[in-house]
């Protein structure tokens, strides 16, 4: 119906047009008409002029009068238009109810072979949500089964979680603990390390002392060895004073009986400084001396080191060192080169009785200066 009504539309809408177009065509008709009227008012000449137009003009109006009288009227378009729109409609539905029934044919089969896959589809799906329902079942009954082990579970943990907050209050006291006996620890091991450095200190005090005990042992062998040397040299030099005396004797006799004793043991002293000063003859000394003693009085105090046998040795031993700094006579004279040195005026062994000693170097060689603190 929707297309018979549009084919109606375009046919009243021809018609109508049609209809326009032959009243256009009488208008014109009757528009020459008038001219016609008005012609046989014009001048001759001009009317033949407008006839020979005119007559033109007649003629075309005239063919197309004739072709419009060939026209079909308003009535006639209507009818001829209703009938043609009535057959185009009845021509339209045959196709429309041809194309139908196919078409509704088509989609029966389709929707018959789509019910089928369907229902196959379906009955699969059944048994799936069947399969699923006891599956369903089965893990409803597990997890049944796994919400009852569950609250066992939950039980068990409740007891668990009272146990570790326990366990976690014990904890903590003995954090504490920890804490206190690590504080404890800290101070304890400040004690034992201060208590190692003074036992460090003590073992070096210690190591100290033994050191200077060793080398006190060592000094007193070293003077119980001069001590030794020292008697045999008393010895000798008992000896040497016997033998001297004699000598002496053998003089007093020789001279005046008028000489006293005084004057033999004056003798006997020269003697002994006259053979010391042979001995020592070839070692160099100063002219002068340091110190408040001139040098007869240091001759006096070393008149008794210079008696001991190695003296001379020991002596030359020393100059040949090259030592330097000033030493005490009776080291030089049991040491030698090995003697050690000691500030001037403060000798340890023998504070201001002590002679001190120094090589000092010459054009010649190194020779012998003495100093006496007194």
């Amino acid at each position: 119906m929707a297309t018979l009504n549009a084919v109606r539309s375009e046919q009243n809408g021809l018609v109508e047009k049609m209809t326009d177009v032959v009243g256009k065509v009488r208008g014109l008709d009757t528009a020459v008409g008038e001219v016609q009227a008005n012609l046989k008012q014009v001048p001759t000449e001009t009317r033949e002029l407008v006839d020979v137009g005119s007559t033109h003009l007649m003629q075309e109006l005239k063919s197309a009068s004739r072709v419009l009288g060939t026209l079909p009227t308003k009535a006639d378009l209507e009818n001829w238009s209703t009938t043609k729109a009535e057959a185009q409609a009845r021509s339209i539905e045959d196709a429309v109810s041809r194309s139908t029934n196919a078409t509704l044919k088509r989609f029966l089969d389709s929707t018959m072979a789509e019910y089928s896959q369907k229902l196959a589809s379906f009955e699969v799906r059944e048994k799936v949500i069947k399969d699923l329902k006891e599956s369903a079942l089965e893990l409803q009954k597990r997890c049944e089964g796994r919400e009852k082990r569950l609250d066992i579970v939950c039980e068990k943990n409740k007891d668990l979680s009272l146990r570790l907050q326990t366990q976690k209050n014990d904890l903590a006291g003995k954090s504490a603990r920890l804490d206190q006996l690590t504080s404890d620890l800290a101070e304890a091991e400040a004690e034992i390390a201060m208590r190692d450095t003074r036992i460090s200190k003590a073992e070096a005090l210690s190591r100290s002392k033994e050191t200077a005990i060793r080398e006190a042992n060592e000094l007193l062998d070293s003077y119980k060895a001069a001590i030794k040397a020292k008697d045999s040299e008393m010895k000798e030099m008992c000896t040497r004073l016997e033998a001297a005396e004699a000598q002496a004797a053998l003089r007093v006799t020789r001279q005046p009986e008028t000489q006293s004793s005084d004057t033999g043991i004056l003798n006997r002293l020269s003697q002994v400084y006259l053979e010391l000063s042979n001995e020592f003859r070839d070692i160099p000394t100063s002219n002068g001396s340091h110190g408040a003693s001139d040098l007869p009085e240091i001759a006096v105090k070393i008149a008794p080191k210079l008696l001991e046998p190695q003296a001379k040795q020991m002596i030359q031993d020393f100059l040949s060192s090259g030592a330097d700094g000033w030493y005490c006579l009776q080291q030089v004279v049991e040491r030698g080169s090995r003697a050690e040195s000691v500030p001037r005026g403060t000798c340890a062994l023998h504070q201001e009785e002590c002679v001190l000693v120094q090589a000092v170097v010459a054009r010649g060689g190194a020779i012998l200066n003495f100093y006496d603190p007194m």
